[in-house]
């Protein structure tokens, strides 16, 4: 899955150059504190026109049976939490399998949708609060794409029961593989979906939603002008219908481009973002840049990160973005690097190996904590997060309590 991030589980026309405002912010020079480490050890696991869709009255849920053996180890593979003690999450071990938490991570439910086939891939899904979610599977290779009923399965009681959406066009989908969903409001959501790949090119399908997920229109394919170069790195809307779409073309052209769209996706231009520095050469080789993680708060208001790494000295550079005019100056800082989890408009986190805090909207970043593990994170609010920290082959879900300055292991099993 991928979230992304409202709760989000788990992803050419016009050019006009992008002024700039403001100066680079200096990252705060910190003694590293010392290095955090599981213990016990991680527990070793194996490892256009827009086509229109049909409508209809909405489906009748189909309740879903949970799975409730007690005290049965469960490896949670990717974890979304959206309150202190609400939250979804993959099963490592079954990854089709979707898991719901009241208790804060400690004991999960099996909330699965009635799938038709047990061979799925591990599904993209959005969590827009507690209670209300969407959740899209992918095909299995070789599975025909036009001849497959694909559809979004939706819950408004927590997972309780499901009801699916009327089929999604995908004719002419070589494959059908689900890269990010995301809903503005409880009505208005937008999926994307690769169908095909080429040489440089991930082809993908945009659909939307006015009605909760009941129906969904195609408002791009592979055959419109569109963000279809290179692999897709995330997918930010609003509800006034503006996007971002960003893309990973390190290596395979200069420049860092932004995706931009003010028609729920229908139409689209490709806006080059200006270097951070004087040097207006810095996004060309040996430098390899990309943008990733978009976060549109408003059509007007919006922030990503741009990561760059020099093939001749293997040096890497990162950078928060931000605008509050849509997207006509910039405000640039230098960024840690790692996950961006933004708390409020002023306090965010940057999640890796080094963990970083800012409290004035990233301006200046001081490192909080080191692990000496990977990790996937989720913070509920600035002070609780969960991770799941992958060491070589092990695996473990873990959490904090302040802030990411300190870690514990939880040791997550099935329950009512």
């Amino acid at each position: 899955m991928r979230t992304r991030q409202k709760h989000t589980f788990f992803c050419f026309g016009l050019l006009f150059t992008l002024f700039l405002t403001g100066c680079i912010g200096v990252v705060e020079e910190i003694t590293p504190p010392p290095t955090i480490t599981l213990a016990p050890t991680l527990t070793s696991l194996p490892t256009s026109t827009p086509v229109p869709a049909r409508t209809s009255e909405p489906p009748t849920p189909v309740p879903v049976t949970p799975t409730t053996t007690q005290s049965r180890p469960v490896t949670i593979g990717e974890i979304h939490m959206l309150t202190l003690t609400h939250g979804w999450a993959l099963d490592n071990s079954a990854v089709s399998r979707l898991l719901r938490t009241s208790d804060g991570g400690d004991t999960w439910q099996d909330m699965t949708p009635p799938l038709s086939t047990n061979d799925l891939t591990a599904p993209t899904a959005f969590f827009i609060d507690e209670q209300t979610g969407w959740v899209v599977y992918g095909l299995p290779l070789g599975m025909p794409a036009a001849e497959s009923a694909v559809v979004v399965w939706h819950t408004a009681d927590g997972g309780q029961s499901w009801s699916a959406s009327q089929p999604l066009n995908v004719a002419e989908a070589e494959l059908f593989s689900p890269l990010f969903i995301q809903f503005a409001t409880p009505q208005m959501g937008w999926l994307m979906a690769e169908v095909g790949a080429g040489m440089n090119h991930q082809y993908i399908m945009l659909f939307q939603t006015t009605d909760g997920g009941t129906n969904w229109v195609r408002v791009l394919d592979p055959f419109q002008p569109g963000p279809h170069s290179c692999p897709k790195t995330g997918m930010s809307f609003v509800e006034e219908g503006t996007g971002w779409i960003t893309a990973n073309c390190a290596g395979l052209m200069d420049g860092v481009f932004l995706n931009w769209t003010e028609d729920g996706g229908v139409s689209w231009t490709e806006r080059p973002l200006s270097p951070p520095a004087e040097d207006a050469n810095f996004f060309a080789l040996p430098n390899g840049c990309y943008a990733d993680q978009p976060q549109l708060v408003s059509a007007q208001n919006g922030r990503l990160t741009i990561h760059c790494q020099n093939f001749d000295t293997n040096a890497e550079s990162n950078f928060l973005y931000q605008t509050t005019d849509g997207g006509q100056t910039w405000q640039i800082y230098p960024y840690p690097g790692g996950q961006l989890i933004f708390i409020n408009d002023q306090i965010a986190l940057a999640l890796g190996k080094t963990i970083h805090k800012t409290v004035n909207g990233g301006q200046t970043w001081e490192q909080i904590s080191t692990v000496s593990w990977e990790g996937q994170f989720t913070f509920a609010d600035e002070m609780h997060g969960w991770a799941v920290a992958r060491e070589g082959e092990e695996i473990a879900l873990v959490k904090t309590e302040d802030g990411g300055q300190s870690w514990q292991l939880v040791q997550p099993v099935s329950g009512e």
